[in-house]
């Protein structure tokens, strides 16, 4: 998690076709839709073209922690 607040990445997407989730404790906003795939890449992609290795880890850190 130490991770998490140290890696920060900030990029503006498109995601039209969404719908905002029900309140959820300590998170300030929540939605689900569909996002189009060049939005996606847009998200996972750092500035070089390459995939950003470590956020996929840190998916797997949190997946992992909330399954303990």
């Amino acid at each position: 998690m130490y991770r998490l607040a140290n890696n920060k990445i900030s990029r503006e997407i498109r995601f039209e076709k969404r719908t905002a989730l029900p309140e959820i404790e300590d998170v300030r906003e929540a939605y689900i839709g569909i996002l189009p795939a060049r939005e996606y890449l847009k998200l996972i992609i750092d500035e070089s073209g390459n995939i950003i290795k470590g956020l996929f880890m840190i998916m797997s850190e949190i997946l992992m922690s909330t399954t303990r």
